[in-house]
């Protein structure tokens, strides 16, 4: 019997397609053990500290696995999630992601550390999980709402998108922290993280990137490093990508962004290179890539025009916030998170052509797309 609406071919092809996202899914998890040197028997493991733990739950497996993690849903609230110590969180920004964008983070509660897994003999010994419970926020995946909806690729339903990523932009430009400076209450100024306190460093390793072209961003990026410093510093999702950001299935609009793992405070500015995923997609044909989609410069004006619409209070007080410097830390954020080699966390080395092919193409066609700002003539001080 079929669902009334549906016809034995879809329905067939609804099940061929769920039978494929669960051995894409069992292969991510495979993937994620084996990259950290754990056996097999980690996952039954892990299985088995959730069953202890939420002894009434019917535990599976989440149906979106990250690069990072592995997750469990517990029931229809909460995920488990388990990760190594290169990728534990940082509770403090957690805790700041829920603060700032309420509905839009999940609330999390760190539940310790699950030792004594079992481990590949060729590898280290003493590795670890950290063990976390999460909110399950609502929505789908824009990379699986992208896969299977043919509504993704509406332009109704895109621009919804990036309307709601103005929003996010917004509300995290209107909870900006000051730097620790004299003179400010510490509970309100930023610590810097990983990035915020090596922007200069990352720069000097920046110059080996191929070509003239890539050069001279970094040059401009190192002449303006001080007045990029110096604009407000945001909380910055470090990672956001399509698997890391939920939408409503049916809407579109934007339900979620999870994996604050990387998240930290930055220029305003740096996180731009999240607007560009959201504008393009990876091309279907083999080695083709990532492509924005034909509206894409329209899409960035509608960014635009959301963002500085929202933010016009803020500019009216005086803050200064300069589009010149914005688009500077914009290309300087491509670089830092398109530029900087992943290499499973290392993020010591630049892409090299040969070697990291896609992630110079994005890089490249990222510097080279129109930003938006180039042509909005707001003088030196939006709202001045």
């Amino acid at each position: 019997m079929f669902v009334q609406g549906s016809t034995p071919s879809s329905a067939s092809q609804a099940s061929s397609r769920s039978a494929e996202d669960e051995v894409k899914r069992n292969h991510r998890i495979d993937d994620f053990f084996s990259r950290h040197g754990l056996s097999r028997l980690t996952k039954k493991e892990c299985d088995a500290y959730a069953l202890r733990r939420f002894p009434s739950s019917a535990i599976r497996p989440a149906s979106s696995q990250g690069y990072c993690s592995y997750t469990l849903a517990i029931s229809d609230d909460h995920v488990l999630q388990f990760r190594p110590d290169m990728f534990k969180l940082d509770m403090d920004i957690c805790r700041g992601a829920k603060d700032v964008f309420g509905k839009l983070a999940p609330e999390t509660v760190y539940l310790g550390v699950m030792t004594g897994i079992s481990i590949q003999p060729t590898r280290c010994h003493n590795a670890r999980l950290h063990i976390y419970l999460q909110d399950r926020l609502p929505g789908i995946s824009l990379a699986s709402f992208r896969e299977h909806s043919p509504a993704a690729c509406s332009e109704k339903h895109r621009r919804r998108l990036v309307e709601d990523m103005a929003h996010v932009f917004a509300v995290s430009y209107h909870r900006r922290r000051p730097l620790h400076r004299r003179g400010s209450r510490e509970s309100d100024a930023v610590a810097k993280g990983k990035i915020g306190n090596s922007l200069r460093w990352r720069l000097d390793m920046l110059k080996d990137l191929p070509g003239e072209q890539l050069a001279h961003h970094v040059s401009a990026a190192k002449r303006n490093i001080r007045a990029i410093e110096q604009l407000p510093w945001c909380l910055t999702h470090g990672d956001l990508v399509a698997s890391n950001i939920l939408v409503d299935a049916e809407t579109g609009h934007l339900t979620g962004l999870v994996d604050w793992a990387e998240g930290e405070w930055l220029p305003l500015g740096i996180g731009l290179y999240g607007l560009d995923e959201l504008l393009g997609h990876e091309a279907a044909a083999p080695g083709t890539g990532f492509q924005y989609f034909d509206d894409h410069e329209g899409l960035r004006q509608v960014f635009w025009d959301r963002f500085l619409y929202l933010c016009r209070d803020g500019f009216e007080l005086g803050t200064g916030l300069r589009l010149k410097e914005v688009q500077l830390a914009r290309n300087m954020g491509i670089m830092l998170w398109r530029g900087i080699a992943f290499d499973d966390g290392r993020i010591d080395r630049v892409v090299q052509a040969g070697r990291d092919d896609s992630e110079l193409h994005k890089l490249q066609l990222f510097l080279n797309a129109p930003s938006g700002l180039e042509e909005r003539s707001l003088g030196p001080h939006v709202g001045s």
